[in-house]
């Protein structure tokens, strides 16, 4: 990857990676957290991350959390736009304001 990388004059790597690298946390984590990889897929993007920062300079590496849907086939409705649509379809209504609600939030423009 890296011979690709300065073939091309590629000057950034971006590697979209996962919070599944986390593992079950308990508490909340960031980018410093420690890494327990539950799956072959989590395993994987820790083994590529490993690999891009020591061999690629410059290289970013974005942990993207879930933000709504299917997560190791089943539903996600912990996630606030999963459950939002459950809300929606079962009673009819939707309540957005959540007074203790920590959730992740995703941005399309």
């Amino acid at each position: 990857m890296q011979i690709f990388a300065k073939k091309k004059n590629i000057k950034k790597f971006i590697q979209l990676s996962t919070c599944s690298n986390y593992g079950q946390a308990k508490e909340m984590v960031d980018e410093d957290g420690d890494l327990f990889p539950t799956s072959l897929y989590a395993e994987t993007k820790v083994n590529l991350e490993k690999y891009l920062i020591k061999n690629i300079s410059n290289s970013t590496v974005l942990r993207c959390a879930t933000a709504y849907g299917l997560s190791v086939g089943r539903m996600r409705f912990d996630l606030l736009v999963s459950d939002f649509i459950k809300e929606a379809w079962l009673e009819k209504t939707n309540q957005c304001l959540y007074a203790r609600s920590t959730q992740t939030y995703c941005s399309c423009k």
